[in-house]
C-alpha cells in the first residue's frame, strides 16, 4: 500500500518495519521510517503534516513530518482497518480519539471524512451506513447495505458518498 504526499512529488510506500518515502522526480528514496511491525494501512493528513499507519499489533504509529519524531496510539480491541483525517489537521497528539456515535453497535470497518469538511462517514460490519459531523453529537444512520462496506469513497464537493462492499455491491448516497 502507498500514498502520495500532498503538495509535492513524494510517494509513501509501506514495507515490513517502516515505510519509505520516495522522491518520484529523483527516483531515489528520501526518508526511511522505521518501525517494528507490519503496515496495514496509510494515512497521510491532508496538510502533509502528519504520516500515521494502521499496524498488524492494533495500535497507529504516527509521524511528525517536520522532525520525522514518532509516536503511537495502542490499546484498540480490534486491529485498525481504516483511519482518515479531518480538515482541521489539528495532528493526534494530546487529543482524545473522536467517538463516533452510532459506532458501538458493531465493528467499525471504514472510516471515512469528507474532503475539507469535519464531516465522517463510517460504515460497520453489518453495513450499517452513518454520517457524522464531528464537532456535534448527533449521528445520522443513511442506509443498510447487508455486507460489510469494504471502501468508502466521497466525491471532491462531498456532495455524494459512495460504498462498496464484500459481496461487490456500489452504492451511492446524496445528491
Amino acid at each position: 500500500m502507498n500514498d502520495w504526499r500532498p503538495d509535492n512529488n513524494e510517494l509513501v510506500v509501506a514495507r515490513y518495519g517502516g515505510l519509505t518515502i520516495w522522491d518520484i522526480r529523483k527516483e531515489k528514496p528520501v526518508e526511511s521510517l522505521n518501525y517494528r511491525g507490519s503496515v496495514l494501512r496509510i494515512a497521510i493528513c491532508p496538510r502533509g503534516r502528519y504520516i500515521a499507519t494502521a499496524d498488524q499489533n492494533s495500535a497507529v504509529h504516527f509521524w511528525r513530518t517536520e522532525t520525522w519524531l514518532d509516536a503511537e496510539m495502542s490499546g484498540y480491541p480490534h486491529l485498525v482497518t481504516s483511519m482518515s483525517w479531518d480538515c482541521s489537521d489539528p495532528g493526534p497528539e494530546d487529543r482524545t480519539p473522536t467517538f463516533l456515535k452510532g459506532s458501538e453497535d458493531c465493528l467499525t470497518r471504514c472510516v471515512l471524512f469528507a474532503p475539507n469538511s469535519t464531516l465522517c462517514a463510517f460504515a460497520g460490519e453489518a453495513g450499517g451506513m452513518t454520517v457524522q459531523d464531528v464537532t456535534k453529537t448527533e449521528s445520522y444512520r443513511i442506509g443498510e447495505l447487508g455486507s460489510p462496506v469494504t471502501s468508502l469513497a466521497w466525491l471532491p464537493d462531498a456532495t455524494v458518498l459512495f460504498a462498496s462492499t464484500s459481496t461487490g455491491t456500489l452504492s451511492a448516497f446524496g445528491e
